[in-house]
Parts: structure tokens; C-alpha cells; sequence
């Protein structure tokens, strides 16, 4: 599977079954993780293989708060 593949797939996840109690772990906060990895990983010459699994890694970082 793909990012995006996973992306598409994960996202709608987040924003509709992590915990409402959560205010701060919640899809825009992923969003924002994997925003500010992208952009750190520009500045520091990440990309290709690497940058998709940085990505993911953001993609995935609060998957366990999920119910």
C-alpha cells in the first residue's frame, strides 16, 4: 500500500473514532505533525523513500489513542 493509499484510508479513521476527550491528540493534530515533518525534512534534504517513511510515521503516531 501506498502513503496515500494508507493516508486515505486512515485519516477519516481519526476523525471519526479517536475519543472525544481528546483535545489535542486529534486528526488536525496529525495533520499538523505530518505538515511539520515535511517541511522539516525539506530543509534537511530528506526525500524520496525516506520522506514516505517519515510521513508515515506521522501518519501513524497517535494511532493508539483510537478506540
Amino acid at each position: 500500500m501506498q502513503y496515500q493509499q494508507v493516508y486515505n484510508v486512515l485519516m477519516p479513521k481519526l476523525e471519526k473514532e479517536l475519543p472525544e476527550y481528546l483535545s489535542y491528540h486529534n486528526a488536525d493534530h496529525t495533520k499538523n505533525v505530518i505538515a511539520a515533518a515535511t517541511h522539516i525534512a525539506a530543509h534537511e534534504n530528506i526525500s524520496g523513500n525516506e520522506l514516505i517513511l517519515l510521513q508515515t510515521a506521522a501518519l501513524f503516531h497517535d494511532i493508539g489513542f483510537k478506540n
